[in-house]
């Protein structure tokens, strides 16, 4: 028998997972290299990093919720935070997408020229295999293993590197859409 699973309206009356960060001033919130206006920056790259990896560790099913320990001259900023992570990791998030999709247009014609040459090889090492003698079945064996070769990267990459991708991008999903609070530090 196996775990029981958490009803879907269940899990939605869990507590959200809080995440804290404390801040002195709103520049510490923002990238110092990126040239944007004050408004547009982008996050910090620490801060960043830092909500990703609380989100991946408590778990796909659980919503977040940040608490931003600020110091008072940053309260009254409180939208401009909120707004300045939520748009950050909606705007990571569509990026993400779209090199996913424009990495899985590349992967599908890597994967049918794999399969063009696979088949290629496959037809050359039955006329190599034709002639006979140690010479053409050297030819042909490494004819095959170049077939499956050309294949590799591809199948891999649709197989297995999407799921880590789609993953990734459930990662960053979820602080886009968490609630931000300013609380006094």
């Amino acid at each position: 028998m196996g775990a029981a699973r958490i009803p879907p309206s269940d899990a939605a009356r869990r507590p959200a997972a809080i995440i804290e960060l404390r801040l002195n001033t709103l520049g510490q919130l923002y990238d110092s290299l990126d040239p944007s206006p004050f408004r547009e920056k982008s996050l910090d790259r620490k801060v960043e990093a830092w909500l990703v990896e609380c989100a991946e560790e408590h778990g796909p099913d659980r919503d977040l919720r940040l608490v931003v320990h600020a110091a008072p001259e940053v309260l009254p900023e409180a939208a401009a935070v909120a707004d300045a992570v939520q748009t950050h990791f909606r705007l990571a998030l569509e990026s993400a997408l779209r090199r996913h999709r424009a990495r899985l247009r590349i992967h599908r014609f890597a994967m049918l020229l794999g399969l063009a040459v696979l088949a290629s090889t496959l037809a050359l090492r039955r006329l190599i295999g034709d002639l006979g003698g140690d010479l053409s079945e050297v030819l042909g064996e490494g004819l095959l293993i170049l077939g499956w070769v050309a294949l590799w990267r591809p199948a891999e990459y649709l197989l297995f590197d999407t799921w880590e991708q789609r993953q990734s991008r459930r990662v960053l999903a979820r602080p886009s859409a968490m609630p931000v609070e300013l609380l006094p530090a």
